[in-house]
């Protein structure tokens, strides 16, 4: 027990000593500071170790050492009455090159009154330039140092100047003198004043939250009920709606959430993984569970759309709000402190107790920051769903004065940006490829059209409907190119595929100074356009610009390009007619860049299509 006691004793000392120190303590001068404060070495040899380093780096939880450059420092691990301490300290001022720099001018203005006074001779000026501010200053510099100036008009001489001013003469500040301005009793007058001010603020509520707490017959346990209590209808089967407050997202706040519910990108739930949550959502089920409830607290009348009930749903007690009557007794509602719905018989839902409106709804409803465009889109909900679903993850929001507001999701162990990994994902996920598919490489295509001999396969065509439905909206008719000179061959930009249907080009090259020929990523086709008809999608959305190209150029098995004509080509959508979804089954010994395929189609199922066309075309030869 004593060598406990001891080596709390060496550790307050050490806290002491590298504390009083702005900046941390040099690694190489913690032994003469902690000497200077205490009065004796560190006694790590009786501790068992065989340096000060070997016995800091066995305390890791209390002292941390880091290196900066070639140095090395020791710094105290905060937390409690030494963070209070360090915030202190850090405001300090710094000494700087000032302070010389105000010698120096110290040193230059006793030059010059030395001259001055040489040239006196009467003793009225002598009287008068006494009185200056320059002379008293000088007088408080030599007394301090020289106690027999005092009484002496002579000022001092120049070799005795560079000796006041010497900056080796200056008195050594130890680590024991700064300490003292910071005691133990100051540490304690600034929590119990920070103690002080937070008491005043929640006294609106800490009536209530005993109240509660004793019906709860919960001990040790706190509960920050966040809005005052309301006058509220005694009577149960009262069907005045009963107006429950919702928790709101501050601005550069940083939360541990559970995503409780999934409905899209822009429409989820999460709930705060806080103390105060948590206890009053145990409150409330200890309390819920010690009611009678049953006949006296069923719902007698027909539920009324946003009003709140209280549901026994899965052995819990919960917190609803009636959202719709789907028809006859069903009625979908929405839970209030987990965000998720559930459609049940209206027979089910009881009145709720005035005292359970209270507490703030735990659920609250966020919007991804990046992906309210992708809302529309496949894939991504099952991407969200997986990735976030009853997932602990840091929420930082991104705008608090949109509703819901918007937030990004940082991985809780990672730290990664969880909003781009879902979008990354989507990305892959929406990407042609030829999979390997019982024994053979294949995908299930649409064929668009047939360009310079070359077959162009639409993958995704419900991507292609959600790209469609997207830019036809007013979001997507500017800002278009204003001259020839914006052009950029690299960037991606919105035409006219159709009438009323946008689609994606790249430029090509140009035909004359006002057109050019683009050809449209998602379709395959080549096309000529106005330069001012193009809109430059990346200066609305870069992350739509990114969404991989949905048309992949293949070419014909059996049909080398440059043997394919225009009657090739009426042949081909002759024989597809109006369905020209197809199959493709990859060549595997086919080594060019540019896959070559065999066609497939659900009206020829014992035969290539490349046979069929090319049967068709001998046959109209001969």
């Amino acid at each position: 027990m004593s060598n406990l006691i001891e080596i709390d004793e060496i550790i307050s000392n050490l806290k002491a000593t590298i504390t009083s120190n702005k900046g941390g303590v040099h690694l190489n001068c913690i032994e003469s500071d902690y000497y200077n404060l205490i009065g004796e070495p560190i006694p790590y040899r009786n501790l068992g170790f065989n340096s000060t380093v070997e016995f800091l780096e066995s305390l890791k939880e209390v002292f941390k050492i880091k290196n900066k450059g070639i140095n090395t420092f020791v710094y105290v691990v905060s937390g409690g009455k030494t963070q209070h301490l360090e915030k202190m300290i850090s405001k300090q001022k710094t000494k700087s090159k000032r302070k010389s720099k105000s010698k120096s001018s110290a040193v230059v203005t006793h030059k010059k009154i030395n001259n001055t006074y040489n040239g006196c001779y009467s003793s009225m000026q002598y009287r008068l330039k006494k009185n200056r501010q320059p002379v008293d200053n000088l007088k408080k510099h030599t007394t301090d140092i020289n106690p027999t100036n005092q009484n002496n008009c002579r000022l001092p001489k120049k070799n005795y100047e560079t000796k006041i001013f010497r900056k080796s003469d200056e008195p050594k500040v130890y680590a024991q003198d700064r300490l003292q301005k910071y005691k133990k009793k100051c540490i304690d007058q600034i929590e119990n004043k920070e103690v002080k001010n937070k008491t005043t603020l929640e006294d609106s509520f800490l009536e209530l939250s005993e109240i509660f707490t004793k019906k709860c017959n919960i001990r040790d346990t706190e509960f920050n009920i966040p809005i005052q209590p309301k006058k509220l209808s005694a009577d149960l089967n009262d069907q005045t709606n009963l107006e429950i407050n919702q928790y709101t997202f501050e601005s550069k706040c940083k939360k541990i959430v559970t995503v409780t519910a999934v409905f899209s990108p822009s429409n989820i739930y999460v709930v705060l993984e806080d103390h105060n949550s948590n206890s009053n959502l145990l409150g409330m089920q200890m309390e819920f569970n010690k009611m009678k409830t049953g006949v006296q607290t069923q719902l007698n009348t027909i539920p009324i759309i946003g009003h709140y009930y209280a549901l026994y749903h899965q052995q819990r007690w919960h917190r609803i709000v009636v959202e719709s009557i789907v028809f006859d007794n069903l009625i979908k509602c929405f839970f209030i402190d987990t965000g998720k719905s559930v459609i049940i018989n209206q027979n089910q839902i009881h009145t709720l107790d005035p005292k359970f409106v209270q507490i703030c709804s735990q659920a609250m409803k966020a919007e991804l920051n990046k992906l309210k465009l992708f809302d529309e889109f496949p894939f991504i909900k099952e991407i969200v769903i997986e990735k976030i679903l009853d997932i602990k993850c840091i929420l930082i929001p991104d705008s608090v004065i949109t509703n819901p507001p918007t937030v990004t999701l940082y991985d809780l162990e990672t730290k990664m940006n969880i909003n781009d990994i879902i979008i990354s994902k989507f990305y892959e996920k929406v990407t042609p490829t030829i999979t390997l598919r019982d024994g053979y490489d294949s995908a299930e295509v649409k064929l668009i059209s047939m360009e310079n001999g070359y077959c162009y396969m639409q993958f995704n065509p419900d991507l292609i409907k959600s790209l469609e439905k997207l830019f036809s909206t007013n979001q997507f008719f500017g800002p278009c190119i204003k001259n020839a000179r914006d052009i950029d061959y690299k960037n991606i930009y919105l035409a006219y595929y159709e009438q009323n249907i946008k689609g994606r080009v790249k430029v090509e090259f140009f035909i004359s100074e006002d057109q050019v020929k683009v050809f449209f990523i998602d379709y395959g086709h080549f096309k000529t356009v106005k330069v001012t008809t193009l809109i430059d999608l990346s200066r609305i959305n870069v992350y739509l610009v990114q969404i991989p190209s949905q048309a992949v150029k293949v070419s014909l098995h059996m049909f080398p390009p440059e043997d394919v004509t225009v009657r090739t080509v009426q042949e081909l959508f002759n024989i597809l007619g109006d369905n020209n979804n197809v199959t493709i089954y990859k060549l595997k010994d086919f080594k060019g860049q540019i896959p070559c395929v065999q066609l497939w189609n659900i009206a020829y199922p014992d035969t290539f299509i490349n046979i069929i066309l090319y049967s068709r075309l001998y046959n109209l030869n001969l």
